[in-house]
Order: structure tokens, then C-alpha cells, then sequence
């Protein structure tokens, strides 16, 4: 009997010990933002020695829509964009405290998209490790209940992290990979869209058999839109200006969806975005996908939800012109009325 213990006291001992740290290390992963590429692009852009006042960021309809330069050179304020593919909300916020960002005045361009509430979005890139990290175990049976295959895959990386931290604290050492070392993001870290992408739209209107990842098992509003909303309100006690955005959408894509369960979803994020974004100050909420559809024709358009280069450029010029004329942006001093302006990088300045 008392071998019996003492062996599954030793099996035991491990997950006892992992759990324990686990438990120490709570506070400090919970703030990780878990996402290596905005990262770098946040800590070569506006880190330390750089001193931009505006940043643009959120998902890759910010990292290929709106151009640093060019707002540069309409409203006369140093830009960066750190957008990154798929990149949410929770995700940003937590990057950007962890580089002090939002404690300085700044202003900050952000594009949001309806995947970031919906339940069901649960392939890769949809679901987040730093949302992940948000929920409790409650919250992840009610995320995971449906599909519980997804979940090992999505906690990978936070596994992988805290066995490498558990190692290391017990002087484990495991051989990394030696990093390539990566250069300053070209054009400030936009990336142009060229010409007209060759994919059709594939896209089943139906609930049942859409395979579009945005609008799987369609649940926005349950523990990610709590999440969400959550987010939005620690962004209101921040020291900055925000000016969110929901995408504009192709005239194809609007015409196929229009009356379907899927514009219903895209409207429904404007709306949530509009209310939660009232409720505080600091923030300004613009709902490109529902409105300045006649600025952007079907040529403008690289694929169905990002403009090309041409598209980028005028989008921009409405995006400055937005912040130049809200009050909520008094500060920043546009020299769009005044005729001035000089040429920015991939755009010129209108005069």
C-alpha cells in the first residue's frame, strides 16, 4: 500500500508542480499578447527612439488600407501602421500595454471585424490566444462544447509557452532555434495591395454549410462579445484617441450577401460597434461597410474585403479628412483646408 502511494505520489508531483506555477504565472500570461509578428512590428515601429502619434493598426484591412505616409502629409502627424493579419481587439490591447502605448496621448486608427464576437469562429486565426486567455474555464466549455476537437489546437501555444517558462525556472534549458534577425517594416509598415486578385467569391449562403470561417456556427453574442465590449472599456479609461472602423466590402460581395443571414451579421457588428463606441469619449466609431459605398467601385478592390492600392489611397484621404474635421480629434492640425501638403510615401497629398 505504501509503495502504491509513494508511486502515485511521484506521478502525481509533475502536474502538481506545473499547476502551482501555472497558478504563480496567471497575471503575467494573461497579459501577453501572444502574437510574435505585432509585436515586432509595434517594437521596431513605436517603440523605444521612435516617437509616432498615430498609429494604425488591427487586422489586415488596416495593414493594407490605410498608408502612414500619406496621412503624414494630409494632417501633418507621424504614422506607423502595425496592423497584422486576423489581429483582434483583446490582442492589440494587450500588445500595446506592454509597450506602454497608451498612456501617451495617441491617436490610433483601428479596423475591427465580425469574427472577433462570433463564438463559432474557432479556426486557426480566428480565435486568439490572448482571447483564449481571457476566459475561464466556464467560458471555454461554452466556446468549445460544440467542437471540443478544436480545442487542444487552440491552446497550443499557450501550452507550449508555460512549458517552456516551467523549464526554464527549473534551469531546464531546451535548445532554441537561432532567429533570423528581421528589418524595420518597409512603407512604415503598410503593405500595398497591387491590381485585382483572380479569386472568385465561393461563398454558401447557408447557415448550415458555409465554410467561410467569419460565420460558422454564427454566435456573436456570447463570450466573445462579452470579451469584446470588455476591451472597448479599457480602451475608454485609456490616455488616446481612437477612431475605429468596420471595412468597407466589394459591390460584389455586398450585392451576393445582400438579404442573407450574413449581412445581417455585418450589420449587427456596425451597430454594436456604433453603441459601444458612444459610450465613450475618446473614441469615434465609422461604419464604412454600410456607408461611402459609392467611394469605392468594384476596380478599387484588390479581393472581396480589401482594397487594392488605388482603394488605399482614397481611403486614406477619407480617414484624414475624418479626423481632421471631428471634434473629438480637435488637436490635430489638418492643412487639407489650407491647400498645404507635401507628397507621402505610395500617395500624394491632395492640394
Amino acid at each position: 500500500m505504501s509503495r502504491f502511494l509513494l508511486k502515485l505520489s511521484l506521478f502525481c508531483l509533475p502536474f502538481l508542480a506545473a499547476s502551482l506555477f501555472l497558478l504563480q504565472q496567471r497575471e503575467h500570461w494573461a497579459a501577453e499578447p501572444f502574437y510574435n509578428e505585432l509585436e515586432h512590428k509595434i517594437s521596431s515601429l513605436a517603440g523605444a527612439g521612435t516617437s509616432p502619434r498615430l498609429i494604425i493598426a488591427g487586422d489586415s484591412r488596416a495593414q493594407t488600407q490605410v498608408i502612414p505616409g500619406l496621412l503624414d502629409a494630409l494632417i501633418g502627424m507621424e504614422a506607423v501602421n502595425v496592423g497584422t493579419s486576423s489581429c483582434d481587439l483583446i490582442t492589440l490591447y494587450k500588445a500595446l500595454g506592454k509597450y506602454r502605448l497608451l498612456d501617451g496621448g495617441r491617436v490610433f486608427v483601428i479596423s475591427l471585424s465580425s469574427f472577433q464576437i462570433n463564438d463559432g469562429a474557432l479556426e486557426p486565426g480566428n480565435l486568439s490566444t490572448a482571447y483564449l486567455m481571457e476566459m475561464s474555464p466556464w467560458d471555454a466549455f461554452k466556446v468549445f462544447r460544440k467542437n471540443p476537437d478544436k480545442a487542444l489546437p487552440a491552446y497550443q501555444d499557450i501550452v507550449r509557452r508555460i512549458m517552456q517558462s516551467f523549464l526554464d525556472s527549473l534551469g531546464i534549458k531546451v535548445t532554441k532555434k537561432a532567429q533570423a534577425r528581421v528589418d524595420r517594416p518597409a512603407n512604415a509598415g503598410f503593405m500595398p495591395l497591387e491590381g485585382k486578385s483572380t479569386k472568385k467569391l465561393a461563398l454558401v449562403l447557408d447557415s448550415e454549410k458555409i465554410t467561410h470561417a467569419w460565420f460558422k456556427q454564427l454566435d456573436n453574442h456570447g463570450v466573445r462579445l462579452r470579451i469584446f465590449r470588455e476591451t472597448m472599456r479599457r480602451l475608454g479609461k485609456a490616455n488616446g484617441k481612437f477612431l475605429l472602423y468596420h471595412a468597407a466590402m466589394s459591390p460584389q460581395w455586398r450585392n451576393y450577401t445582400r438579404g442573407s443571414f450574413v449581412e445581417k451579421a455585418e450589420t449587427e457588428f456596425s451597430e454594436i460597434l456604433r453603441e459601444e463606441a458612444a459610450k465613450y469619449p475618446n473614441m469615434v466609431f465609422v461604419d464604412f461597410y454600410n456607408a461611402y459605398r459609392d467611394s469605392f467601385p468594384e476596380e478599387m478592390f484588390y479581393d472581396t474585403g480589401h482594397l487594392n492600392l488605388l482603394g488605399a489611397q482614397v481611403f486614406t484621404k477619407i480617414i484624414a479628412g475624418i479626423l481632421a474635421e471631428s471634434s473629438s480629434f480637435a488637436h490635430i492640425g489638418s492643412r487639407i483646408s489650407t491647400g498645404e501638403g507635401r507628397t507621402g510615401s505610395l500617395g500624394t497629398a491632395s492640394k
